[in-house]
């Protein structure tokens, strides 16, 4: 019993000098996190609340100070970290909350007072940096500004600004901001313009908050910025053959002859003849090539795209198998060949898929 009190005292003892060696190497991180928990566990209260207070108190000096050189700089970016420099002495005035003394609860206070403050203040200079790119897009006609003039409206609401004033020039951004794109093709003939219309009427899935594209017209009432003007080649089909031809021979039983042995026993024995064939594998490749020159008549300053071309090419490939000869002396495969083989794709096919795939590719390339 003694030696077990003995042992409980020295753990005590080296926990307390953990603590203290702590704070006298200066690392205050550590020496409050320790000191912290002993007073949680209600542990050697007395060492122990000293060395809390003394390393909070010299933890938060730094970061005060930072927060508080921040908010004189007083800009956006600045003002952001002083709101984070606030955020991280508030962690450690809460982690220590249970124990603190009105200094730290003075302290604590005006930290959290400070935060809608600092809020406001970024938030009004969002408004005064959007006010600014909005009347400068006006001016200009500029729909870039616009969109930027939107995204500081939008700033300024995450921060705390949330009035019908910052909600009407939000709106009045996201209007004036938007591209108006009006897309047109021309095509070689009737049958591919179906199947252009048919993959470019979705091309209106192609706006966005900042972008409306249309295809063929501008419904609006507003002015269009762009136009862009899709010219389809033909189709260019090319089909080649190359060709392989495989000769076959093998054994196979033709007859059986009856033969008698010394003994008068009859056996049949099979008389075997030689067969031959051939087999002529035909590739066929089919390639069917589709480009398309885009040419771009800018309407406004806002038009941002510049001519561009798009290429596809796809090609589709079967075997046809003529074979002669004696069809036994085939393997496997090559026999039992009869009525039509299936072909290549026909000109439609491939050219309906060639469209799909080259308007995938414009949406991807231009929008």
């Amino acid at each position: 019993m003694k030696n077990h009190f003995l042992l409980l005292s020295l753990f005590f003892l080296v926990a307390c000098m953990t603590t203290q060696k702590s704070f006298e190497k200066k690392q205050y991180k550590q020496a409050f996190r320790l000191a912290l928990s002993k007073m949680q566990k209600g542990k050697e209260v007395e060492i122990n609340e000293p060395i809390l207070h003394q390393s909070l108190d010299i933890l938060l000096q730094p970061i005060l100070h930072q927060k508080d050189s921040f908010q004189n700089i007083g800009t956006i970016a600045f003002l952001n970290k002083a709101l984070k420099k606030n955020e991280d002495a508030l962690k450690y005035l809460r982690k220590a909350q249970r124990f603190s003394t009105p200094k730290f609860d003075s302290i604590r206070n005006k930290l959290i007072q400070e935060v809608p403050q600092i809020n406001a203040q970024i938030a009004q200079l969002y408004i005064d940096h959007g006010q600014d790119k909005l009347n400068k897009a006006l001016e200009n006609n500029n729909k870039i500004l616009a969109q930027k003039a939107y995204q500081d409206f939008r700033n300024a609401k995450e921060h705390g600004r949330l009035d019908q004033a910052t909600d009407s020039l939000q709106a009045y951004s996201l209007d004036f901001g938007q591209v108006i794109v009006v897309v047109t093709t021309d095509v070689w003939s009737p049958s591919m313009q179906w199947d252009v219309d048919r993959a470019f009427d979705n091309i209106g899935n192609c706006g966005g908050l900042f972008l409306q594209v249309y295809y063929n017209s501008n419904p609006t009432r507003r002015r269009t910025d762009c136009i862009l003007d899709f010219n389809f080649s033909s189709v260019d089909f090319d089909t080649d053959d190359s060709e392989v031809t495989h000769q076959y021979e093998t054994k196979v039983i033709d007859k059986y002859k009856t033969v008698t042995d010394t003994s008068g026993v009859s056996t049949q024995v099979p008389v075997y003849e030689t067969v031959t064939a051939s087999a002529e594998v035909i590739t066929r490749t089919k390639t069917a090539t589709l480009s398309v020159n885009m040419s771009v008549r800018s309407q406004s300053p806002n038009c941002r795209w510049s001519s561009c071309h798009q290429s596809r090419t796809i090609t589709s490939e079967v075997e046809i198998i003529e074979t002669s000869g004696d069809e036994r002396a085939l393997p496997h495969q090559y026999q039992h060949i009869f009525g039509i083989q299936d072909d290549v794709e026909d000109d439609d096919d491939m050219e309906e898929e060639l469209v799909e795939l080259i308007y995938r590719d414009i949406v991807r390339a231009c929008f």
